[in-house]
Formats: C-alpha cells, structure tokens, sequence
C-alpha cells in the first residue's frame, strides 16, 4: 500500500516545484530589471488597473496621501 503522506503523493509539492519552475524561467527576464517575480506582479497588477506614464508612481509617492507633499516619501 502507499504512503498517502508520501511527498510525490502531495499537490502541495507538486504546486511548489511547478511554481519553482515558472519563477526561474522569469528570472532571466526580470535579473535586469532588478526585479523580482513578486515585484514583477504587483507591478502587473498595478498597471491593469491603473496605468500611468513612466515616472508618474514617483510624482505620487512624493505627493503623499491626500495628494501633500511628504518629503519623507521623496527620494533623492
């Protein structure tokens, strides 16, 4: 009888190696960029919903909530 708690019996794993997968063949593409696959993401997700010329999340940072300059949040 097999081991139903066996590792190659587990969709968990099976999803993680996968996943393992599909982030290294991103890598190459986003090494570049200084990304991350996470980053990469959010930045995907952010741009479907609100896309906005390059520099424009800078300008927004800078603005702070409420749309006030915070100097905190402004990079040199």
């Amino acid at each position: 009888m097999e081991d139903p708690l066996a590792l190659d019996r587990q969709v968990c794993f099976a999803l993680a190696a996968a996943s393992r997968s599909v982030i290294g063949l991103y890598r190459p593409v986003l090494e570049p960029l200084g990304l991350t696959h996470p980053q990469y993401l959010v930045m995907l997700a952010l741009w479907e919903h609100d896309p906005r010329p390059r520099g424009a999340a800078g300008a927004l940072r800078a603005e702070g909530p409420g749309g006030r300059y915070d100097p905190g949040s402004a990079s040199a």
